[in-house]
């Protein structure tokens, strides 16, 4: 598909066909946007449960960054092996505290420190 043929309706409708994914859009939006998503595959939610399923999922995320790397210390014998882990998980957590978060630097670096 060419990149000019995405600007077209034809185009739209057939990325569209293409992607064919559920999109999760918010009750807050206007009349006009709730109208145009009578699509089947849009999940119209509230902002409650954007909310709720978005800090389940960071949850998740964070008891895996705890639990996963005792696991692999665990598992692992030598130093190299070890401190790598360690390395790689921290690193994880400091991304995952600038992009899940609205953190200022120091307070990213603070809690990567802790």
């Amino acid at each position: 598909m060419q990149l000019s043929a995405a600007h077209s309706r034809q185009g739209k409708k057939a990325l569209s066909s293409q992607l064919n994914s559920t999109r999760i859009v918010s009750k807050s939006l206007p009349k006009r946007a709730q109208q145009v998503t009578e699509d089947k595959n849009v999940i119209i939610c509230s902002n409650e449960r954007v909310y709720c399923i978005s800090r389940l999922l960071v949850i998740i995320l964070a008891i895996t960054l705890l639990v996963v790397p005792i696991v692999l210390l665990y598992l692992f014998e030598k130093t190299v092996v070890r401190l790598s882990i360690v390395v790689v998980f921290i690193l994880l957590f400091l991304c995952t505290l600038a992009l899940c978060t609205t953190a200022r630097n120091f307070e990213i670096f603070a809690a990567t420190a802790a």
